[in-house]
């Protein structure tokens, strides 16, 4: 009979959650005691139907600022269960680009939503951590995994966020909040199938590169032999 160990680990405070989390719970805390502070947070941080257009830093700033406890708490239990992790293994360049670019795409996406329809609010840090908690399920998208003691695998997880998710949003009744979830995790799998290419500037050019070489490429018709040029093009 096989036997198996089971050994259940936390994971590490890596350097990048432990400043993050230190800033959202700062930001957080902050405007609760300082008047001047959260007034400006109320009229020019957090992310609105139209006052993006005037102040486009606003589908950035939103981020930063959760509205209640529960809102840091989870931001903090999520960087630290699902970040600590990627941070480890992509490095802290690319796990910030990663939260960036998860921030700014699902700022805009869900900022054309309370555009269209002239209604709606976003603040938190809920899109990149859905890039987060995405790239990891998708790593380990089969891999037998333990979310606080209960068994699944990353395919099964992602399944409950994304159900929990929705489930949230339905009650809340925020459903432009959906495009900044959906962003989230398209970014986070882009993340999950790419070590680095994407995220710098040179592996841009190399994809350019290598879309434009394609398109010199001559096709050459079945039935027929390549005639000396045409080899030329393939050497």
């Amino acid at each position: 009979m096989n036997q198996y160990q089971v050994r259940f680990a936390w994971p590490p405070w890596t350097l990048g959650v432990k400043v993050l989390s230190g800033l959202l719970v700062l930001l957080w805390l902050l405007p609760i005691f300082v008047t001047p502070l959260r007034e400006w947070v109320v009229s020019s941080a957090l992310l609105g139907p139209t006052t993006f257009l005037e102040e486009p830093w606003r589908v950035l700033t939103y981020g930063f600022f959760e509205r209640d406890f529960f809102g840091a708490l989870f931001a903090v239990l999520a960087l630290w269960l699902f970040g600590s992790e990627l941070e480890s293994r992509w490095g802290l360049k690319k796990w910030i680009a990663v939260q960036s670019i998860a921030l700014l795409v699902g700022g805009l996406a869900m900022a054309a939503l309370m555009l269209a329809f002239s209604k709606g609010s976003a603040a938190g840090w809920h899109v990149p951590i859905m890039a987060l908690v995405t790239a990891y399920c998708v790593r380990l998208w089969r891999a037998p995994l333990n979310f606080f003691f209960i068994p699944m695998t990353g395919r099964s997880m992602l399944a409950l966020f994304a159900g929990f998710t929705v489930v949230m949003i339905a009650v809340s009744g925020q459903w432009w909040l959906l495009g900044g979830e959906v962003s989230g995790m398209l970014v986070g799998a882009v993340a999950a199938q790419n070590s680095d290419l994407g995220f710098r500037w040179r592996d841009l050019k190399t994809r350019w590169r290598i879309f434009r070489a394609k398109q010199k490429l001559k096709v050459v018709k079945g039935g027929k032999h390549p005639d000396p040029d045409d080899r030329k093009r393939f050497n």
